[in-house]
């Protein structure tokens, strides 16, 4: 599987993209799948196996204690960390990292939990 957004990204130095990481787990689950229906098991157990190092490096690098950050730049600046005055919640990439399966219960919990507590206005989200 090529992640060609984060190729792309690195190329013209801005930030690596959770979103397209949460985007590769889900996608992981797409190309596994497939590969079970069309019989190639080992394709579907590499699928598997490149889904959940994608999983476990958005939890080791993204995972902020509370949240998922929304990025990291170039230059390895962490956007949306529990350190940033302001702007240190995100609702795209907790969301994300919900849908796509990469947090898994308690993480997700925590993550909708304070995209709630920081987000959540009388206006909505």
């Amino acid at each position: 599987m090529l992640n060609v957004w984060n190729l792309y990204q690195s190329e013209v130095n801005v930030m690596f993209s959770r979103f397209a990481s949460f985007i590769e787990v889900c996608g992981g689950l797409g190309y596994r799948d497939t590969a079970r229906v069309l019989g190639c098991k080992l394709d579907a157990e590499r699928y598997e196996a490149m889904r959940r190092a994608v999983i476990e490096t958005c939890g080791r690098e993204l995972w902020d204690g509370g949240w998922y950050l929304r990025g990291i730049t170039a230059d390895g600046r962490k956007i949306g960390t529990h350190t940033d005055a302001e702007g240190w919640v995100y609702l795209e990439s907790n969301a994300w990292a919900v849908l796509s399966g990469a947090a898994d219960r308690e993480r997700g919990m925590l993550a909708m939990e304070a995209v709630d507590g920081a987000l959540y206005t009388e206006y909505g989200l």
